[in-house]
């Protein structure tokens, strides 16, 4: 090691005191020390040993797992993943983020990228608007990562996000081409992707930047708030620079989602017939359908499989500020052939729920 420029010195039995020059500046730890001893002596006078074998316990955790089923569900449902750096554009932050003063860096690589992202949602838009100057009209992406929110000294909030934004601006070109997604389309998608990961979803409207006033919704799961989903504001969209066309984006909180999502449980396929009963019932216009799924799934019915909505009709017959909701509920066990005995009181008792919950009644 003298003879290579190093400074060495005893520091105790077996212990050696290394300096290195300033010049070698690819030796920072003893590993690099060793390598270079082995690099003028050669590996010849090593003596070939096995390496000790390590078992680890392995897997990875509820918060990886939680991220690939929403990858894996998104993609699924025809949507692009994007993965951008942490790092965005002043402007992006002003017309979609969260925080009126995000966090700046100290150094940055160029100004349009000085602060940290406080929301997945603008580095998406960008990359919509990049890809629209290049001629691609239509465009379904999602994005999995972190954004960061400042707070009072020390390191800022890190928190894992997902995030869907879908643009179009131009109807179908050609015959047989699929149309843009809508809100609803969308609303659907982040619907299927939260069921795979093991969380109900709940929609309630509310108001909120940068979402358009009246098409926006907010997403709970287990009475936890989780995100926003709606129609992308204008404003915000020039911001990005997306001049023209539309777009509907949703964006989710992973931490509190992680935290109501439950594990799936295999349950066997049932060889008994199920049981169908259908239900019309009259409403009020405020009534939604959260509202009466949330009404059915309280009453705890012995042997209910499934509620599936069949129809939500206004026009001839039905008295002005009512509407007409038509649902099937699904019955079915697992042990036995379900008799008419056995759903005979479900109709009494939906119909006292929802004249009680909602005001409804069976037409």
């Amino acid at each position: 090691l003298r003879a290579l420029g190093f400074g060495v010195a005893a520091a105790g039995p077996g212990v050696w005191d290394v300096t290195v020059p300033s010049y070698r500046v690819d030796v920072a730890r003893e590993a690099d020390l060793i390598e270079e001893v082995m690099r003028v002596h050669g590996l010849e006078g090593l003596k070939p040993e096995m390496p000790e074998l390590v078992d680890p316990v392995g897997g990875t955790t509820g918060r990886q797992d939680l991220e690939e089923a929403l990858r894996d569900a998104l993609a699924a449902s025809g949507l692009a993943e994007c993965v951008h750096m942490s790092m965005t554009d002043p402007a992006l932050e002003k017309a979609f983020g969260e925080c009126p003063d995000p966090v700046m860096l100290a150094n940055p690589l160029s100004p349009q990228s000085s602060v940290l992202r406080t929301s997945l949602l603008g580095p998406l838009a960008a990359c919509a608007a990049r890809n629209r100057a290049r001629g691609v009209r239509k465009l379904d992406l999602f994005e999995v990562g972190r954004v960061y929110h400042p707070r009072g000294g020390g390191l800022p909030d890190e928190r894992p996000r997902a995030a869907a934004f879908c643009y179009s601006d131009d109807p179908p070109a050609r015959w047989g081409e699929p149309g843009a997604r809508g809100l609803l389309h969308l609303k659907g998608c982040v619907e299927a992707a939260l069921r795979r990961a093991g969380a109900a979803a709940e929609f309630a409207p509310v108001e909120k930047s940068p979402y358009v006033a009246g098409l926006c919704l907010a997403v709970s799961s287990e009475r936890r708030a989780i995100g926003f989903l709606g129609t992308v504001d204008p404003r915000a969209l020039e911001a990005a620079g997306l001049k023209s066309g539309f777009a509907h984006a949703a964006e989710l909180e992973l931490g509190p989602l992680g935290e109501t999502r439950r594990e799936p449980v295999f349950a066997p396929l049932s060889k008994y017939p199920p049981v169908v009963r259908d239900f019309t019932f009259l409403a009020g216009e405020q009534v939604r359908w959260d509202d009466i799924l949330r009404t059915l799934r309280g009453l705890d019915l012995n042997e209910l499989a499934g509620i599936h909505l069949v129809d939500r009709y206004t026009g001839q017959e039905i008295p002005e500020g009512l509407r007409s909701w038509t649902f099937t509920l699904v019955f079915q066990s697992r042990e036995r052939t379900l008799t008419e005995e056995d759903t005979a009181p479900v109709a009494q008792r939906v119909a006292g729920a929802m004249q009680e919950a909602l005001g409804a009644t069976l037409r």
